[in-house]
């Protein structure tokens, strides 16, 4: 088992948008939130889950079941 940190509810949302694709600000409009507060939502979960980019996180998301393909 792979330890990381688990995400919030609000990083979780992040995900599940992410996976629906487009750029932090096409993400942040869908969510009601600037595109700044997208890229820290990012920023905090490549920390939590050790990985480097949104490709990354999304695999480590759907890997682990964090995130589900609708």
């Amino acid at each position: 088992m792979i330890d990381y940190t688990p995400l919030s509810e609000r990083e979780i949302d992040v995900m599940n948008e992410l996976k629906k694709g487009g750029t932090n600000k096409k993400v942040g409009k869908r969510m009601h939130l600037s595109s700044t507060t997208v890229a820290t939502h990012l920023n905090h979960i490549y920390c939590k889950l050790g990985v480097h980019d949104k490709v990354e996180a999304i695999n480590f998301c759907l890997q682990h079941k964090i995130i589900t393909i609708d």
